[in-house]
């Protein structure tokens, strides 16, 4: 109160004649104006305050749920919006709104696309931004890792052992067909790499990654060969290194297992070991099963 007091003397003129004349009695007992003075005024004077700082209104935030085919190939989509609008006089209405949005050639999962100042309006504020995040939805085919593209794909063990050749539709409905080199064997779960098949490069739309492609080797069941045909492919096949076995070798037959299987196991051992052993990791599981990004098998880079 007393700061107030002070201020409103030294801001008027007669108030400080009056003060400097007769004291500060003469202002107490009403020969001066009344009325106090909001302290932030004085705060303001001293500091370089002005003006209160303006308002925004919030920002708003939608997923935009794009196909991995649109982000390969670019689209434009529109987006309906209803907004508040404030006028000349402050009054709000409501007002549906069209925004034009252009999904770039090779724009990446979770690319925010900003439009200014299209939030609802308030009378006095600013107008906050429409913020729309790309969320790139599952291809039943690709996977993307960044500008590469990863795809699974069975061939036969004659395909294997003799060559493949396969075909497939990308995600422009064009038609790509992968063969191996002349006289080469695949072995069971290798990668081949397929160059300019992957997603386009933003900011070099002549460029794009490569499609890493999973070869999965079908083995026939017996029973789908016949005794006779087995009986062929074991003369026609490279003979087996004969095994001496010893007397008192210790015999088993393999048993078929899957990989999580064997993960669980390898897990409820790393559980029950005591602090002395080594931990198991997951992301050592993680990091070789074959995958090009991650250790595993090497891969073979193959041009069209």
């Amino acid at each position: 109160k007393e700061i107030s007091t002070a201020y409103e003397v030294l801001s008027d003129p007669e108030k400080r004649r009056i003060y400097d004349q007769y004291g500060e009695d003469a202002l107490k007992e009403g020969m001066g104006g009344g009325g106090g003075v909001d302290p932030m005024d004085i705060f303001n004077s001293f500091f370089g305050g002005g003006a209160p700082r303006q308002r925004k209104t919030q920002d708003v935030m939608h997923k935009l749920s794009v196909p991995l085919e649109e982000l390969f190939t670019g689209s434009t989509k529109k987006l309906a919006l209803n907004r508040h609008i404030a006028d000349g006089q402050g009054r709000v209405t409501k007002k549906k709104e069209v925004l034009e949005v252009r999904i770039e050639r090779g724009m990446e999962d979770g690319k925010k696309i900003v439009f200014k100042e299209k939030a609802d309006e308030m009378p006095g504020a600013i107008t906050g931004d429409v913020i729309l995040v790309v969320s790139q939805q599952q291809h039943p085919r690709f996977k993307r890792s960044g500008p590469h593209l990863t795809m699974e794909k069975e061939i036969t063990l004659k395909d294997a052992l003799c060559g493949y050749q396969f075909a497939f539709k990308h995600l422009d409905k064009r038609q790509v067909v992968v063969s191996s080199p002349p006289g080469a064997s695949t072995d069971p779960g290798s990668w081949i790499c397929v160059e300019g098949e992957g997603m386009p490069i933003k900011g070099n739309q002549f460029n794009r990654g490569n499609l890493f492609v999973h070869l999965n080797v079908k083995f026939p069941k017996p029973d789908e060969l016949g005794p006779e045909t087995l009986l062929q492919l074991g003369k026609l096949l490279p003979a087996q290194e004969p095994v001496e076995v010893e007397e008192e070798a210790d015999l088993h037959n393999g048993k078929a297992t899957s990989e999580e299987q064997i993960v669980q196991q390898l897990k409820a051992g790393a559980r029950g070991r005591g602090q002395g052993g080594d931990a198991y990791d997951e992301s050592d599981e993680e990091d070789h099963h074959g995958h090009p990004f991650g250790g595993g098998q090497q891969v073979q880079c193959q041009q069209q």
